[in-house]
């Protein structure tokens, strides 16, 4: 059972009940998703609409922080295979994505589109280029198919030569498995709660 929990920062998050997972730090929520994802990834230096690719929607924080910082018009694909029940969503795109049916579901308003492949990865084919792409499912001990040199190399498929790959793990195995898929990877400084985080071109531009 999911319920919403506030984070330090007095933004909220879900929690699972039942496993204690929490889809963003306690810490602080919006904190951790804008200094990972939006700052992360040099957003702000990208000229005229952004175009963004997700592995892992949830309950939408990484894209209300998106729809929030763009500057311009805003084209977000994210790959979900559960999306969260409407009532516990936290933008109002997401949620009437989530009362949506069938394999691919689009929405547009106000210059953004928010279109959500509700499947696993592995059977996704379709390619949206982005200048960002947001790598954040469960954690490896959670979720390990998703932390492979297989996931990585079919999200810098994602990615234009210009973009950047962000997540919230640092730990050594992932960055290997960028490596062998054709990433440049590195550490940088993590959110509060966290000492590091890792982001990702596909060549060396750091």
């Amino acid at each position: 059972m999911l319920k919403r929990i506030l984070t330090a920062d007095g933004s909220p998050t879900l929690c699972d009940i039942d496993s204690g997972l929490t889809y963003r730090s306690i810490k602080g929520a919006k904190t951790e998703s804008e200094h990972v994802f939006i700052n992360g990834t040099n957003l702000a230096q990208t000229i005229g609409a952004w175009s963004i690719w997700e592995l892992g929607l949830g309950p939408g924080t990484n894209f209300k922080n998106a729809r929030s910082a763009a500057p311009d018009n805003l084209f977000y694909c994210a790959v979900e295979t559960s999306p969260v029940p409407a009532e516990l969503c936290f933008d109002p795109m997401v949620a009437q994505i989530s009362r949506m049916q069938g394999r691919i579901r689009e929405v547009t308003d106000a210059g953004v589109t928010l279109r959500v492949i509700v499947d696993d990865w592995r059977n996704v084919s379709e390619v949206t280029l982005s200048d960002a792409v947001f790598h954040d499912p469960f954690g490896p001990q959670d979720n390990p198919e998703c932390w492979t040199e297989s996931c990585f190399r079919w999200q810098g498929q994602r990615l234009k030569q210009s973009g950047c790959l962000a997540t919230f793990s640092s730990a050594g195995h992932v960055r290997r498995a960028m490596i062998a898929a054709g990433l440049s990877p590195r550490k940088v400084t993590g959110p509060p709660g966290k000492r590091h985080v890792t982001v990702a071109t596909l060549e060396s531009r750091f």
